[in-house]
């Protein structure tokens, strides 16, 4: 699953890695991931989504459950905090 941020500036995209990753189109029109989340599901991310603001990210898992990341910029560099570990779900979680 594939997700734009509200600005249109970023892509998350989830995998069975794991892992989320978030690009950005660099000047030179090339694509860059910019962060790697990658520490918080033991099962494939199933579904990204940006909160309307943009300064959340949603992620859903195999796993049975959902994190909630804070996206922090600080100049040029994202930085990201898990904020929420949501559980409960008896089976994966989509979309």
């Amino acid at each position: 699953h594939v997700c734009w941020d509200p600005d249109g500036n970023l892509l998350a995209t989830s995998s069975s890695d794991k892992s989320v990753r978030v690009w950005q189109e660099s000047m030179d029109n090339e694509w860059e991931i910019v962060s790697v989340l990658d520490d918080a599901h033991e099962r494939s991310v199933r579904c990204v989504e940006w909160s309307h603001d943009g300064k959340m990210l949603a992620v859903a898992s195999f796993d049975a459950t959902v994190t909630v990341w804070l996206k922090r910029c600080e100049g040029n560099e994202l930085d990201w905090e898990l904020i929420a570990t949501l559980e409960g779900h008896e089976n994966e979680v989509k979309r």
